[in-house]
């Protein structure tokens, strides 16, 4: 910042590592939002649909699918994986 003394080593080591997690966290949301779905971005951008109103709503589907729907697969998956009998004898193991 021009005119103060502000400086990155004057910064804690904490807030520069959380600054540089935001940015890579942004910058990937970003990528998977704006770069792989080009063609649909422009669409909608010349459509008359706002860049931020795209990106938090892509983004809040990606969200829900990423984390509610994998996470209700898996657990459906893991529980009827151990509720099968098992080919041997539970004296086995």
């Amino acid at each position: 910042m021009s005119g103060s003394d502000y400086a990155v080593e004057n910064m804690p080591p904490r807030a520069l590592m959380a600054v540089l997690v935001l940015s890579l966290v942004t910058t990937v949301t970003g990528i998977r939002q704006f770069g792989s779905c080009r063609i649909e971005f422009w669409r909608d951008r010349d459509a008359g649909v706002s860049v931020d109103s795209y990106y938090w709503s892509t983004n809040t589907m990606f969200l829900v699918y990423d984390h509610v729907a994998r996470a209700l697969i898996f657990s459906a998956l893991c529980t009827y994986d151990t509720l099968l009998a098992a080919p041997w004898p539970s004296s086995v193991f």
